[in-house]
C-alpha cells in the first residue's frame, strides 16, 4: 500500500516539474525571468513555489 502511494506521489511529481518547466519555457520567450523551487519541508511530497519577475 505505501510503496504505491509513494510511487503515485513520485509520478505525480514528476508531472508537476514538467509542467513548470514548460510553463518557464513559454515565460522566458515572452522575456521574462522565472524561477520556481520545490519545498523541502511538504507534508505531500509534491508542492512547488513558483515565482515569476516582471
Amino acid at each position: 500500500m505505501m510503496s504505491e502511494l509513494q510511487r503515485f506521489g513520485e509520478a505525480l511529481g514528476g508531472m508537476w516539474s514538467c509542467i513548470f518547466r514548460m510553463i518557464s519555457l513559454k515565460m522566458k520567450e515572452k522575456g521574462m525571468r522565472v524561477s520556481y523551487e520545490t519545498p523541502k519541508s511538504t507534508t505531500t511530497g509534491v508542492g512547488a513555489a513558483f515565482r515569476v519577475f516582471p
